[in-house]
């Protein structure tokens, strides 16, 4: 593991003081369903004279939290204090070097890259951050970038969001914002009265066993064409993971059955529309029930591109304030009752895929790499691409059971499609 050496701690705030009439934020229900876990994303960047100092990090990240001002405050029960205390950024060392540690890439070892904050790692739930971030100078000259971002306060596509206009700004201080986020999730879906305080579980442990894939494109492309309609590679991969798993539990002598979560974005899906600008959590569950004979990639890829269209379809009207919270609560309810009844047990699926998190440049190039240790989500699936501009998937499958996990790993049929934990290159 690399030897890293943490060499200060600073409490960055905006640099303009957030207005009173914004300094609470109510979260949503879909913000409010959200477990509360950090989401962990690591941005790895090779060396470049051209690139800013950390006092240039700071400078920008303190401009754009005046627009990102939710971020700076911390979460509640039911709200972001939006009380200016600011973002935990830390800055550390280490002799190892970029080749060394991507070559022969362990996810276990990545955690010291990871700011080690006690408000992340508290069990109590209030007065918690929403975002921590540690900046580690690498013995080569490269630089990785780490943070600690809450589901409570954004989703991936929020989050990415926030690290590109980090990035343009640290690169053009005196420039602007291409939109401005907006912060109205509770307006379109407000918290119904009866989930005020149900809050989602915190994970029983931190992390759980995690492993690493790398689907080839190449290799899934076949695959892509066996639907009447042309398969998304993401939804490929999402059905080929979740049935490996499926088969895996079943061979361990689990009787539960096993369930998808299928996480959506829902902007550019509903009527009235939600705006692309739209901050915070925007992520709609959808949960399917799939049979044995079910478990192909024709039949769960039909079933993910329904749930999208049936989505659709339930949010192309909106006759009262509260419509759609109501149905979502709905759906909350019932879930619960299935669970019980059909002892299920659900994997959630997050795709990422097309998200630019590769393009998050702050001068030193677009990043080689972003990666994360063990997540922090039971039975949850990550996927997103590798690079820049490509089309081989990523996805990190974290899971309850490591034996189960093993079963997976060493499944040949999944293994057609995809390498466990390559080693990353450096161009």
């Amino acid at each position: 593991m690399a030897t890293v050496e943490v060499l200060s701690k600073e409490i960055i705030k905006p640099s303009t003081p957030t207005y009173e009439d914004l300094k609470t934020l109510k979260l949503s229900i879909l913000d409010h369903i959200n477990p509360h876990v950090y989401a962990r994303h690591a941005f790895f960047y090779p060396s470049s004279p051209s690139g800013p100092t950390n006092a240039h990090l700071k400078a920008s990240l303190s401009k754009l939290l005046v627009k990102y001002y939710p971020f700076a405050g911390r979460i509640d029960k039911t709200t972001i204090n939006c009380n200016d205390e600011g973002v935990e950024f830390f800055e550390a060392t280490t002799p190892a070097k970029l080749d060394e540690i991507l070559k022969d890439l362990d996810i276990d070892q990545l955690a010291p890259f990871f700011p080690a904050s006690n408000d992340v790692s508290s069990r109590e739930f209030d007065n918690k951050s929403c975002l921590v971030i540690q900046v580690t100078t690498l013995g080569c000259g490269g630089v990785i970038i780490a943070t600690w971002f809450s589901g409570k306060a954004g989703d991936p596509y929020n989050f990415v969001r926030f690290m590109n206009d980090w990035a343009a700004l640290t690169v053009n201080p005196n420039g602007s914002l291409a939109a401005d986020p907006e912060f109205v999730g509770a307006s379109a879906f407000p918290l119904p009265n009866q989930m005020a305080y149900m809050p989602a579980p915190n994970p029983e442990k931190p992390v759980f066993p995690t492993r690493r894939f790398v689907f080839e494109a190449s290799k899934l492309q076949p695959l892509q064409t066996e639907g009447s309609d042309p398969i998304p590679a993401d939804s490929v991969v999402i059905a080929l993971l979740f049935k490996s798993i499926a088969v895996a539990m079943k061979s361990s002598g689990s009787r539960k059955k096993c369930m998808i979560d299928y996480v959506v974005n829902l902007r550019g899906k509903t009527n009235p529309p939600i705006s692309e600008n739209a901050a915070g959590s925007y992520g709609s569950h959808n949960f399917l029930s799939l049979t044995e004979e079910e478990l192909g990639v024709v039949p769960i890829t039909e079933k993910l591109k329904g749930a999208v269209a049936e989505l659709q379809e339930k949010y192309s009207k909106k006759d009262t304030d509260d419509e759609w919270s109501s149905d979502m609560f709905k759906g909350f309810i019932k879930l619960i009752k299935v669970m019980l009844i059909e002892r299920g047990e659900m994997f959630v699926f997050i795709s990422c895929v097309g998200l630019p998190f590769y393009e998050v440049n702050f001068g030193w190039g677009n990043p080689i790499w972003v990666g994360a240790p063990s997540l922090p989500w039971k039975n949850c699936i990550l996927l997103r691409n590798i690079k820049k501009g490509g089309t081989d998937i990523e996805a990190w499958v974290s899971l309850e059971d490591a034996n189960v996990l093993e079963t997976v790993a060493s499944d040949e049929e999944l293994l057609a499609y995809a390498t466990i934990n390559p080693s990353i290159p450096l161009n």
